[in-house]
């Protein structure tokens, strides 16, 4: 069975078991299971209508997205920046400097969420309260790490420039060593879809 460390717990196939270690373990242990529970993304789009079921159409949404929002969050308070990314397999990556906030908050709690949306544009109606927006997006869950290894940083910038259709090449050795790779395993993801 896949296992990730997260945390107090353990993940198996997308459910969080925290680990009790408290006075009083059967009652933390409710409370930290529907926290997480909810978390990850398990429960139903209430809007069932334009919920993306389809893995296919999911991934299509985020090969033409240009943007991905990946927020980060240390201490209840939420940090989100908008960031050129690349996509294989069940994985994003993003390139970055060495330091800075996003390397601080990721090295604190690595738990992240992301969102992309492609074919935005306003539907408009002769009633305000009729105006409605059409749009596809994406909102996921994963873990982040950094990559350290030379030949996996090179790896992913071929990922990231593949998206935009750019042209692969060498990597100098220096400039590898001034950034970092942002690489986040996605755990869960959703799509959605509005205004068709």
């Amino acid at each position: 069975m896949e296992r990730f460390t997260r945390g107090k717990g353990l993940f198996f196939r997308g459910l969080f078991l925290s680990v009790l270690t408290e006075s009083n373990p059967s009652r933390l242990g409710v409370r930290f299971f529907c926290f997480r529970f909810v978390r990850i993304g398990i429960e139903k789009m209430r809007k069932k209508e334009k919920e993306i079921r389809d893995r296919a159409e999911i991934e299509a949404v985020i090969q033409k997205a240009e943007i991905c929002r990946l927020g980060l969050s240390v201490d209840n308070r939420p940090y989100i920046v908008p960031l050129n990314f690349g996509f294989e397999g069940n994985c994003l990556y993003f390139h970055t400097a060495r330091e800075g906030k996003k390397i601080d908050m990721i090295r604190q709690n690595n738990c992240v969420c992301f969102e992309m949306d492609v074919d935005c544009s306003p539907v408009r109606a002769e009633k305000p309260c009729d105006w409605t927006m059409k749009y596809r997006s994406v909102i996921g869950y994963g873990t982040a790490s950094l990559l350290t290894d030379a030949e996996e940083k090179r790896r992913a910038l071929d990922v990231i420039m593949e998206h935009y259709s750019g042209p692969l090449g060498e990597y100098p050795e220096n400039l590898l060593d001034r950034l970092s790779i942002i690489q986040v395993d996605i755990e869960s993801m959703t799509g959605k879809r509005s205004g068709d």
